[in-house]
Order: structure tokens, then sequence, then C-alpha cells
């Protein structure tokens, strides 16, 4: 039988069969790994329970010829459910040899009734059930599981976050997204993105399309942009656009990144505006540039920084009167106006997208050539989608 055994995955493991694959782009594993599913019993809908014996032989024999990738699940069990693949694996290949990835998945919940998609609990739950029976302190792969039997069907992933659980059969009238980050030196994100294009516009460019079925029909969604997106206002504005080298840049400029996140924000609203589903169900959506705002944690974290800017703000009134750019608004104005245009007690000119706060006043400019240009907005949607994991 060994013999066999041998014969079969000493074939399958060949580099020049088969070669490696980069998962995520960064972890390399053999393209062809190992199924747990079978370890417990012969496929989900077998009644019979498999020899433990046997699947730790199999699983011990499989890493010595090459194997460096197992995918697993805690729900790969016996029918009784005494017998667990995590458990197996553990077992047998534990401590774990260097090298070798373990792939898990969460998202259908096991009952008497059969399996049920799981809630955000019951996947916070799952993720540590793996971790316990693996034995580990870090999970290398989760997969999500998004339908059971069936394909997703266009099936939204905010279904299965606690943003969902909380709304019910509630839609969302008004959606803001506003949060922002400005980083003095070279940071990234876990998943290996330039921090300030993560925060400011990969976590903005998910939200929305996580939470766009979600929306109310006549609703609205605020994106926060600056008018440091226009380089004829900020000499540090973009004149170009390259969402991989903002997403991986190979010399970092933390001052260049975040006007450049910025102009992905304009874009991103102007994308939504013009997608069919959004002008059916007339969705307002504004790209909001609060303009320069003194106060706030943007100016520098100390509260010594702050004070500082807020004392400048007699001098830069004086010289926005030359350049309008530099006219500092306190947080409450800022906000005060944002919140005129999110209720809809001012609302933007038909076929504008781009609200600008100067001065006092909401007003609706042209954004910056780049910024108009729909090859710019296209390219980076479709560009982003798979960054979050999403279809473009």
């Amino acid at each position: 039988m060994w013999t066999d055994i041998d014969r079969k995955l000493r074939g399958l493991m060949s580099d020049s069969a088969y070669g490696t694959f980069a998962i995520g782009g960064d972890m390399t594993v053999d393209r062809v790994g190992f199924g747990a599913m079978r370890l417990a019993r012969n496929g989900m809908a077998d009644t019979v329970t498999c020899d433990p014996a046997t699947a730790r032989a199999v699983l011990r024999r499989g890493v010595e010829l090459g194997v460096n990738h197992v995918d697993t699940a805690d729900f790969y069990r016996s029918p009784d459910g005494t017998v667990l693949a995590n458990d197996l694996i553990r077992d047998a290949l534990s401590p774990y040899p260097e090298g070798l990835v373990i792939a898990t998945k969460v998202g259908p919940v096991f009952g008497p009734q059969g399996p049920t998609r799981g809630t955000a609990a019951d996947l916070r739950l799952a993720v540590e059930a793996n971790l316990e029976a693996l034995g580990v302190g870090r999970l290398d792969i989760v997969y999500l599981r998004i339908g059971w039997r069936e394909p997703p069907r266009g099936e939204s992933l905010s279904e299965r976050f606690e943003v969902k659980q909380h709304l019910g059969d509630t839609k969302i009238d008004m959606l803001v997204l506003n949060a922002g980050a400005q980083f003095r030196q070279a940071e990234r994100s876990v998943d290996g993105f330039e921090m300030t294009f993560a925060v400011n516009h990969l976590s903005h460019y998910l939200l929305a399309r996580l939470l766009l079925p979600e929306m109310a029909d006549g609703g609205r969604i605020m994106i926060t942009t600056s008018d440091t997106h226009d380089p004829t206002k900020m000499p540090l504005g973009p004149r170009t656009l390259d969402p991989e080298s903002l997403a991986h840049p190979t010399k970092d400029s933390p001052a260049r990144a975040y006007p450049a996140s910025k102009l992905c924000n304009l874009l991103t609203a102007r994308y939504l505006a013009a997608s069919e589903d959004v002008k059916t169900r007339h969705i307002s959506v504004i790209a909001y540039n609060p303009g320069f705002t003194g106060g706030t944690s943007l100016s520098g974290d100390s509260a010594l920084q702050r004070a500082a800017m807020i004392a400048m703000r007699p001098v830069l009134r004086f010289l926005s009167l030359f350049l309008s750019q530099l006219y500092m608004s306190t947080p409450e104005q800022s906000g005060d106006a944002l919140a005129q245009l999110v209720l809809g007690q001012v609302t933007p000119p038909p076929g504008r997208v781009y609200a600008s706060h100067v001065r006092g006043k909401i007003t609706f400019p042209d954004s910056s050539k780049l910024g108009q240009r729909d090859d710019a907005r296209d390219l980076l949607w479709r560009e982003s989608a798979p960054m979050v994991a999403l279809p473009a």
C-alpha cells in the first residue's frame, strides 16, 4: 500500500510538473497541497469514520515527501464528532515543521438540521476553535466560505459582519466615510499596503462596496476628500495615478501619500455616483473637501502641535486672502458643513459630486484635471477590487 501511495505523492509533489503558488502574493507553497477533509470521514456525506492511526500516518508521510500546504477546517470531522481533522493534524505534525502552511476555513455552522450560515459571533468562535484544535497561536490562512453547496449569487460579505447583525432589516439612510490619517513616516498595514492608502482609500472603498446593498433608496453617501488632491492648489498633489504603486511604493513619500489618497477618495465617489445601481436607486454621492481645518490630529498628534496650528490662524487667514486654500476653519465649522450636505440641507447641482468648504461656505468647484478623468476613475476601482478580495 505504502509503495503505491509514495509513488502517487512523489508524482504530485514534483515541482517540474506543477510548480509553486504565492497565496496572497507572498506566501509561497507547492501548488499541490494536502486536503484534510477525508482524514476523519470519506467525504462530508459519508457515515463511516476513518481510522485515526491511518490518518496520522498518511499526514506524516505526506510531509516527509514534501507536502508544505495542508487545507483543513474545524468542521472536518467524523459523523459522530469524535474524530476531528484538526486534532489529527496536531497529533501527527506538531511541533509543526518550518515552512508548513496550514489553511483553514470558517463560514457554515453545523447543527441537527444541517449547515447554516454563521453569524459574526459564530465566525469568531470558529476561528478560536481552529486555533485551539491545531495548537497554534496564529493561523496562517483563514478562508471565509461564502455559500454552502451553491454559488454566492451576489451575496454580500457585509451580511457576515456585526454591522449587518445590528441593522437587521433596517436600511442605511446616510453613510459617512470620514476616517483619515496622515503619517509622518513610512508605515505598512498588516496586509502590506502603504498605511495612508490602506486607511484613507481601501477602508472606504471596501465599506462602500460592502454596505451599498444596504443603502436605502434615496440615501446619501459622503466620502471625505481634500483639495490637497489638486496640484494646482497644493504642489504635492498627484499628477498621475498608479494604484499599485500607491499600495506598494518602491520609494516611500508620506508627504505625497496623503494627497494621493484624497484623489482616490474623490475618484471612488465619482465611480459610485456613475454606477447604474446608485442612479437607479437615486442615491446621492458626494466627495467632501472640509478645507484646511485646524485643531485636529492631522496637524500633529501632540496638544502643543495642535495649539501652535490654532495660534497661526490669524496669519493664515491673512494669507488666505490671496490663497483661499490656506483659510483655516475650526473642526466645528467643517463638521457643520459636512452635516448640511449629508442631511440634504445643501445639495449639489446636477452632475456635481465634488463639494468644497471654503471660507465658511459650501461650494461645488471643479476638481483637479486628473480627478475628472473617467479612465482614472475606472482604473482605480478596477485595481482596488483584488486588494480587498472583491470582484472588479
